[in-house]
């Protein structure tokens, strides 16, 4: 199984110039995150998003919702965060239950009820790894750790 992101540092380590003050020590691909441990752990393949064209398609469906959200508050003058808030949890019903998806020519929630309801899609029933048994042992922090007299 593969998936496929942006080159957020959520997902990995990107490696930042060395200053006066810090020394980096790790290189980008040798430092390995919390999430990028989860996802081998399940057997599941990270691709990163390294074209501008491909991370585009992963960010613009955010910066639309963005940029709609900040102009709909400039408009009503709203400053509050409960308010914008609101306004957030409108929008987001909005584009997945309302609006007809301009590629697609379907309603998000409509499109993916259809695909569960017709067994086409990838969502699986989770089920931790062996000798796993509960989730929390798969979704928990990783580190390995050397304790002696010289650390």
């Amino acid at each position: 199984m593969h998936f496929y992101v942006d080159s957020l540092h959520l997902f990995g380590f990107v490696q930042g110039r060395d200053s006066f003050w810090r020394k980096h020590v790790l290189q980008t691909d040798d430092a390995d995150t919390q999430w990028g441990k989860m996802m081998s752990l399940l057997g599941v393949e990270v691709t990163f998003a390294l074209s501008l064209q491909a991370r585009g398609k992963v960010e613009r469906p955010y910066r639309w919702l963005q940029d709609r959200i900040v102009r709909t508050c400039a408009l009503e003058g709203l400053g509050q965060l409960e308010e914008v808030r609101t306004v957030l949890r409108e929008e987001v019903d909005r584009y997945n239950n309302h609006q007809v998806h301009s590629i697609t020519r379907e309603i998000p929630s409509l499109r993916f009820s259809k695909a569960i309801a017709e067994g086409n899609t990838l969502f699986r029933p989770f089920s931790p790894p062996k000798p796993y048994t509960s989730p929390k042992g798969v979704f928990c922090l990783r580190e390995s750790r050397i304790v002696d007299s010289y650390r």
